[in-house]
């Protein structure tokens, strides 16, 4: 595609004077400008944002993965609100570990799954890039506290966005319009055609780091995390009771604090 275009845009300029070619190559860029209009209408309006999103996550190596939680984790300060050697870490640490250890091995390949308890009131969890995955004390103790199968359920959720890799795509959909943008409106003449694109890609992904903690998971993500819950927990031999129980505990926590749904987790 790059070398017929290559070609035609050769055919166009060839006999040309370089006022007359310039303004063609103005041309050309408008309309390409048009069409990247349209393909984000495209993007945000239909799957589409999200398969392609899909497809360019699908070539970094999961190892990029955990760079990114890495920076994210420091960036968000979650390692300096982390408890230790609580009542509530060994639990969450104990489910985790179970879990991670029955996941099939091309999930945990590359991956650093970690599992910590953050000091912090508020009924959440976090699930970052390459496995670290915090989960607030508030959330532990919400309504006289959770059980063993509902932690479990929240963990196997929270897994399921790490293994799905919704951070790295949520990030890539944000950020891969202004890096297409920038590819058509840029000045190059062509030659190599952003041949590091893919490398281009992933340092913007760490520079965006902080972001992770303002990004919220679509429902689809959700339903994909709560599939990948169920699977996880079938394989290490829990039922999904906890799972549901946990949720409609958080949906009646909700309602009688007089909210609607609950916002999805970052």
């Amino acid at each position: 595609l790059g070398l017929g275009l290559g070609l035609a845009m050769a055919a166009i300029f060839d006999g040309l004077n370089e006022k007359d070619a310039a303004r063609e190559r103005k041309k050309i860029k408008l309309y390409l400008l048009l069409g990247v209009v349209a393909f984000v209408a495209l993007f945000y309006a239909t799957p589409m944002g999200g398969a392609i999103a899909g497809i360019i996550v699908d070539q970094i190596p999961r190892k990029h993965d955990v760079e990114l939680g890495r920076k994210a984790a420091m960036e968000l300060g979650l390692d300096r609100n982390v408890i230790n050697m609580s009542q509530y870490s060994a639990r969450v640490e104990q489910q985790g570990e179970r879990l991670v250890a029955s996941l099939p091995a091309s999930y945990r390949k590359d991956m650093d799954f970690t599992f910590a308890v953050v000091n912090d009131a508020s009924v959440n969890a976090v699930a970052l890039p390459g496995g670290k995955i915090y989960v607030n004390r508030g959330l532990l103790a919400m309504d006289g506290g959770i059980s063993t199968a509902e932690l479990a359920g929240v963990l196997a959720h929270e897994i399921g966005h790490v293994v799905k890799r919704h951070s790295m795509k949520a990030l890539v959909k944000e950020r891969i319009l202004s890096l297409l943008i920038g590819f058509v409106s840029g000045d190059a003449d062509g030659d190599g055609e952003r041949e590091a694109f893919g490398e281009e890609v992933l340092g913007s992904l760490l520079k965006l780091g902080d972001r992770l903690g303002a990004l919220a998971f679509s429902r689809a993500n959700e339903f994909e995390a709560d599939a990948a819950a169920l699977e996880a927990l079938a394989r290490a031999g829990i039922g999904p009771e906890g799972l549901l129980s946990f949720f409609r505990r958080l949906l009646d926590l909700e309602a009688s604090a007089g909210g609607g749904w609950p916002e999805p987790e970052p």
